[in-house]
């Protein structure tokens, strides 16, 4: 995903882009930013109070356990299998994963891979993670946005930071994807990529990873580097009840409205009870136009509310649109953190580090 997302940006602006690739699988967020600001957002207390009764000695015998398992899945491993299929005997079970990993200790990842960048000036941030949060989602708009000002104390209070949304997949839910976009849009210097149609049920790395790189490019030529290019597929504005229609109006129309395919799909309805059902979508102007069968009037109209989902509404310039409802309310526990999604913030001058 960087590496597509530097060669669009040195092919449009023909000057070397670096990278500093700081990558970890199955991580959380809380991990990521410093204990202190950890501390502060209220959200990781239980998970603080797990690592703190963990000695020295103990931590370093986790890491002991954790890279001797990790030497023999990736450097043994391959061999046992190899030898045992040639013989045509069973394959041997892979040992069992340590439960703990000294990077899952709050904040190990921000002291040992993050802490250590901070002498080098950086231009802006790429991040793409989520998968092992998705059942905290209520919580995530508010770690999120810590993070990004821990990091922004090291590196500058405007410094971009460009984040994915959660692919399609089985484990990824509606809610999740929601909270991240409420980052985007109570959080300024940032954009969010829609990913709706590059995901894989099956495959929690999808492997198309070239579109996701050149569509954070596009957020970094707009945000960044202050280019005049869409970066964003359509995103919910506002809906209007017009009998038993539901009209939906869009920022980041760009150049009109489109489906991909010969209908829209992806859209459900619900009336005063709060049912949803499939229902029908047409593209009106800018607007999309919502009706379902029996419902009059319309309560609230959902798009793409699934863990995969199966939608096709894009702009012109070929960002899908991102995932929404219109039911959706800030969480009490949030109200006081973080606004209710509204226009996202847009910067109006390059950022200069």
């Amino acid at each position: 995903m960087a590496y597509y997302f530097a060669q669009t940006v040195q092919q449009k602006l023909d000057v070397p882009i670096g990278l500093l690739v700081c990558s970890i699988g199955g991580t959380r967020i809380e991990t990521w930013m410093s204990l202190d600001t950890l501390t502060a957002t209220g959200t990781a207390g239980h998970l603080i109070e797990k690592w703190q009764g963990v000695s020295p000695e103990e931590f370093a015998q986790i890491l002991t356990e954790y890279r001797a398992h990790q030497h023999h899945i990736y450097r043994e491993r391959p061999a046992v299998v190899k030898a045992a299929q040639e013989k045509g005997e069973p394959i041997p079970p892979e040992p069992k994963r340590p439960a703990l990993r000294g990077h899952d200790a709050p904040g190990a990842l921000h002291n040992g891979m993050i802490a250590p960048l901070q002498p080098f000036a950086i231009h802006g941030v790429l991040w793409y993670q989520g998968e092992s949060n998705v059942g905290s989602h209520g919580a995530y708009p508010a770690l999120q946005s810590a993070l990004i000002a821990d990091w922004r104390e090291a590196w500058g209070a405007e410094l971009p930071f460009l984040f994915v949304q959660l692919a399609p997949h089985r484990t990824a839910t509606p809610a999740f994807r929601e909270a991240q976009f409420r980052t985007w849009q109570g959080t300024p210097h940032t954009a969010m990529v829609v990913t709706t149609d590059v995901g894989d049920a099956e495959n929690i790395h999808p492997t198309r990873k070239r579109p996701v790189g050149e569509r954070l490019a596009l957020a970094a030529l707009a945000l960044t580097y202050g280019q005049p290019v869409e970066y964003s597929g359509p995103v919910f504005s506002r809906m209007t009840i017009e009998g038993n229609r539901a009209v939906i109006t869009f920022q980041h129309a760009g150049g009109g409205l489109m489906a991909k395919g010969d209908a829209l799909k992806g859209f459900t309805m619900a009336g005063m009870d709060g049912k949803f059902v499939p229902a029908r979508a047409e593209i009106q102007d800018s607007t999309v136009v919502v009706t379902a069968e029996g419902i009059d009037p319309p309560a609230a109209v959902r798009y793409g509310w699934a863990n995969v989902p199966d939608v096709n509404l894009y702009n012109r310039e070929g960002f899908p649109a991102v995932p929404f409802r219109t039911d959706s309310a800030v969480p009490d526990t949030l109200s006081g953190l973080l606004p209710a999604p509204g226009p996202h913030h847009r910067r109006d001058r390059p950022y200069r580090p």
